[in-house]
């Protein structure tokens, strides 16, 4: 019999670590989210129970399912939506870094709308646009202003 690739020792393996890692990779938010487990690696396991071939500490925060984990849930379909039309764009070449992009963004968007105060402080910014206020006052933000400057100008008269 001849050797070819399909009766090569461990190709069988490796085609179907291929195959599972395609299939997480075609849309890999939409698996996670909605229901396929995630293992203690981190990793989305298939449909079959296989796991995707990726290292245990492989940690990528612009991973669409670490964004979707991190991310609140009312911002879900936003992402998914926009995350779907960045990977459809991302199979021109010249639109490949707008993936990138789009996922770096949705990364910090999803640490600043998950901070527990962002609600508040996005109230209160709210606030001061329609009343006209003009930001926060610097002798609030820190409390020795005062002294600080006062210390400068004697540190530029001396020097």
């Amino acid at each position: 019999m001849a050797a070819t690739w399909q009766n090569m020792p461990g190709t069988f393996l490796l085609a179907r670590v291929w195959s599972v890692a395609l299939r997480a990779l075609a849309s890999p938010c939409r698996r996670a989210v909605d229901g396929d487990r995630i293992g203690a690696s981190g990793s989305a396991m298939g449909d079959d129970g296989d796991m995707t071939a990726q290292a245990a500490d492989d940690y990528d925060p612009d991973d669409p399912v670490e964004i979707l984990r991190v991310l609140p849930a009312q911002f879900h379909e936003r992402f998914l939506a926009e995350y779907d039309a960045a990977v459809a764009g991302a199979r021109q070449p010249e639109q490949y870094r707008q993936l990138h992009h789009l996922l770096r963004l949705w990364r910090l968007s999803a640490i600043v709308l998950s901070d527990p105060g962002y609600e508040t402080r996005r109230q209160a910014v709210e606030e001061a646009v329609r009343t006209g206020r003009r930001g926060t006052p610097i002798e609030e933000i820190v409390p020795d202003w005062d002294e600080r400057v006062a210390a400068a100008g004697r540190r530029r008269a001396g020097g």
